[in-house]
């Protein structure tokens, strides 16, 4: 059993659903988003002790989710892509999480050929990284980022590290990023100071 994150810590949960030969991707990504829902409900409830009505899930008109009976005390933000999920809760009010599973640049050559016109030689783990803090970026601000030239050359400017700070719009912003052969996520949160972020996950059996 886990208490909610206190300031400046986020749980960070991940996890991957069963994959079908005999069924379409399509089909199954329909599968995989009511699974990512049914999940986190069962860890609030599990994992935090919280009430049916505590983890009760809601979206404001951005499309940003919230518990909306617990909304002034931790905040949520959910990723999922094909068979993988993950979710984050924290206290921080600007906090955002993307989660991206790697698929051949081919499939990508729009958003391959924006970020390449700032940076010349975009590696593909430079891509999924610098992705993957604009769009959780984008969740944390709980609107689309009109801005997003901006943005972009913000981040190439930023080290290539697991755990980065950089101003944008005179606010303080840390961008955690976690990578491995299969996916990328990061974690953006507006923060006068390092998070500490507790990496936790829970296994679906087939």
């Amino acid at each position: 059993m886990h208490s909610l994150p206190d300031d400046n810590k986020i749980h960070l949960w991940r996890t991957q659903f069963p994959v079908t030969t005999s069924q379409p991707v399509r089909e199954q990504k329909k599968s995989w988003q009511k699974l990512t829902h049914d999940w986190i409900d069962d860890i609030l409830i599990s994992q935090y002790g919280l009430s049916k009505e505590e983890a009760h899930i809601d979206y404001h008109d951005s499309g940003k989710p919230y518990l909306s009976n617990l909304a002034d005390k931790v905040n949520i933000s959910i990723s999922h892509s094909f068979e993988l999920a993950s979710f984050a809760i924290s206290s921080i009010p600007e906090m955002g999480i993307d989660l991206e599973k790697k698929i051949p640049k081919k499939n990508l050559n729009m958003l391959w050929e924006k970020l390449n016109r700032f940076e010349e030689s975009l590696t593909a783990e430079r891509f999924y990284a610098v992705w993957t803090q604009l769009e959780a970026y984008t969740k944390a601000q709980g609107s689309s980022i009109v801005e997003s030239q901006y943005i972009t050359e913000k981040l190439l400017s930023l080290p290539k590290e697991k755990l980065i700070h950089g101003v944008f719009n005179e606010k303080s912003w840390y961008f955690y990023t976690d990578e491995n052969d299969n996916s990328t996520l990061s974690i953006a949160l507006h923060s006068n100071a390092p998070v500490e972020v507790n990496c936790l996950s829970e296994s679906i059996n087939a």
